[in-house]
């Protein structure tokens, strides 16, 4: 006689307290990567106004938020930096010398 061994069906998903987990984790991770972003973005402003005659640090702040989303990603590199301070001077019709990244 044979006997027929039932197999439970395979959960593809964790359990709800390890997706729990991990969603908290995902999220502290991407607030800490917006914190991140914010405190570049604002460092650059300054850097940005501070090395341009003419320059106002909420001008420079407002150019930088009206850019497109896909610039942000300058924010990690110093010649990412020096690109985004020509950006802002363009868009603000200012000139200057050559940016200066002292800080990154």
């Amino acid at each position: 006689m044979m006997v027929d061994m039932v197999i439970p069906d395979y959960e593809e998903t964790p359990p709800p307290i390890v997706r729990t987990q991990q969603s908290e984790a995902s999220r502290l991770a991407a607030e800490w990567d917006m914190d991140c972003q914010r405190v570049c973005a604002e460092t650059l402003a300054f850097a940005a106004a501070y090395q341009t005659p003419g320059m106002d640090v909420e001008a420079a702040w407002a150019a930088l938020k009206s850019m497109p989303l896909s610039c942000l990603d300058w924010l990690y590199t110093p010649d990412g930096w020096a690109i985004l301070i020509d950006g802002l001077r363009q868009g603000l019709g200012l000139e200057g010398a050559a940016p200066r990244i002292t800080i990154h």
